[in-house]
């Protein structure tokens, strides 16, 4: 694995840049088996040039999430509060009739952005 340099738009990332992404956070509780699989790669993720996520404490998700979704067309600062506030609310309409679901992730897959399961 090598250190990751990121891009936005084809062009280098700028220091301090925000960009507006859909997350689901895991739960403690509720999502424990995910959680314990972060935490179970978090030793072998040691050695490499990341931010691990996930703390050691077991059980504590830290800001380990799953992307969904990311607004690739502009920076968040490019993207008004009406713009966002916009943007959630169709996310929520859209989502308003997903029931709860079980799904299955892994093997984790390392490359040189991240840790994908």
């Amino acid at each position: 694995m090598e250190r990751f340099t990121p891009k936005f738009q084809g062009r280098p990332w700028t220091d301090g840049m925000e960009v507006v992404h859909a997350y689901v956070l895991p739960r403690p509780g509720v999502d424990d088996e995910l959680i314990s699989l972060a935490h179970t790669c978090r030793p072998a993720l040691l050695d490499y040039p990341i931010d691990l996520t996930c703390p050691p404490e077991a059980g504590n998700p830290g800001t380990l999430h799953l992307t969904i979704e990311m607004v690739a067309d502009a920076p968040a600062a490019d993207i008004s509060a009406s713009e966002r506030a916009y943007l959630v609310n169709a996310l929520h309409k859209e989502l308003a009739e997903v029931s709860p679901f079980v799904t299955e992730v892994g093997p984790p897959i390392g490359n040189v952005a991240e840790v994908a399961a």
